[in-house]
């Protein structure tokens, strides 16, 4: 909301999900869908806001005294959201975060979208917990819950095809996670790419907070209904989703998460144009939205990218989408190269004005190698 917003507004629609939600019968009323909308007025005065309700309800919201114990912050099951911020690792965070991951699992799911000094160490703890719980469950002759989840959890990734390059999860042991890469090695996971252990310590760590707030009954049902994917619901926000990751997994990630969690709502930063074609899925279909954030400091306004400007990050290739300057201005070629493609056009005109030496003409060619998408237009251009 900027300052010279006379009148803005919040709009929300409210569903019901009787498989994920536990807010008991009596604290609403008929269990539909809410449209809800609520105005901010300014007290120009004290540049304050001033909140209004508007009663623009399709349902009556009715209160018993309990609804307010059954919020996105209370101790129940239900309402998932989480952060991620664009330091994601395994190690290396400070220990005293570590404990709000245990002591606070409202909070827990967006520690590391607060600083850089939040590792996400709980995510491997958790798998070998599990790997050491299921040894004792299959010691005492017990069904083990355990390792139903440790298998599916594996499955999920190496049969998503999640990890490039052909590398699979190999095995959990009580101690650590190894992945055998594209050429066979037996590689520790927290000793992986920073790639990988971005990629790997989201999606795991995301997976984990679910079952801390789903619960595990409910968490098998959404990895069985339907195969291959899981179908909780939450909202999920992680900042500049491209950090550290190759540009063929910056193609992928988007639609990897979208297709594999279709009940989750991303909300994501980035700097990086390949990761904004996944707003479009493998059917064509349009199933997102691309917003321009303002450079600090600047006049620019916070808008949605639309018409040419979104056709071309989405659909051109990568020259395109830069040249919509959405990732700034002049950034499709270094300063080196600059220098190059204006000794080329020097030499294109002089190849019409009176023709090159030998020499002239081996530089021409070899500058039409480095340059081949501005040879032909600097040509064309002088031509016509």
């Amino acid at each position: 909301i900027r300052p010279e917003s006379q009148r803005p507004f919040i709009m929300a629609a409210v569903t019901f999900d009787k498989n994920f939600e536990t807010i008991p019968e009596e604290g609403w009323g008929l269990r539909r869908s809410l449209h809800l909308r609520v105005n901010l007025n300014w007290k120009h005065e004290s540049r304050t806001p001033r909140v209004e309700v508007m009663h623009e309800v399709m349902h009556e919201v009715m209160h018993t005294g309990q609804l307010a114990e059954q919020t996105v912050w209370s101790a129940e099951t239900g309402w998932f959201s989480a952060s991620f911020g664009p330091f994601r690792r395994f190690t290396g965070g400070d220990r005293i975060y570590d404990r709000l991951f245990v002591t606070n699992r409202r909070l827990a799911p967006h520690l590391s979208a607060l600083g850089e000094d939040v590792a996400l160490t709980e995510a491997l703890v958790w798998l070998t917990s599990l790997h050491v719980q299921q040894l004792q469950d299959e010691r005492d002759h017990q069904e083990s819950s355990s390792g139903v989840i440790l298998k599916l959890i594996v499955d999920f990734l190496n049969e998503s095809d999640f990890l490039p390059h052909g590398a699979r999860v190999h095995d959990v042991t009580n101690e650590q996670v190894i992945i055998r890469d594209g050429d066979g090695n037996l590689v520790p996971l927290d000793q992986l790419s920073d790639g990988y252990r971005s990629a790997l310590s989201l999606t795991l760590e995301l997976i984990r907070q679910m079952f801390e707030l789903y619960g595990i009954p409910v968490m098998l049902q959404a990895f069985r209904n339907p195969p291959g994917v899981i179908s909780a619901p939450g909202v999920v926000m992680i900042d500049e989703i491209d950090a550290h990751l190759h540009p063929s997994w910056q193609r992928d990630i988007g639609r990897w998460l979208t297709r594999h969690f279709p009940c989750i709502q991303f909300i994501v930063t980035t700097h990086s144009p390949i990761v904004c074609r996944a707003v479009v899925g493998g059917d064509d279909q349009v199933r997102g939205s691309i917003w321009r954030l303002p450079a600090p400091g600047s006049d620019e306004k916070f808008h949605k990218i639309l018409g040419d400007d979104f056709n071309s990050l989405v659909y051109g290739d990568v020259l395109d989408a830069f040249g919509t300057e959405l990732f700034g201005r002049d950034v499709t070629r270094s300063p080196a190269g600059k220098h190059k493609l204006a000794r080329l056009a020097e030499l294109n005109r002089a190849a019409l004005d009176r023709g090159l030496t030998r020499k002239e003409k081996k530089e021409r060619q070899e500058l039409r190698g480095m340059l081949p998408s501005g040879a032909g237009d600097l040509e064309t251009n002088m031509s016509s």
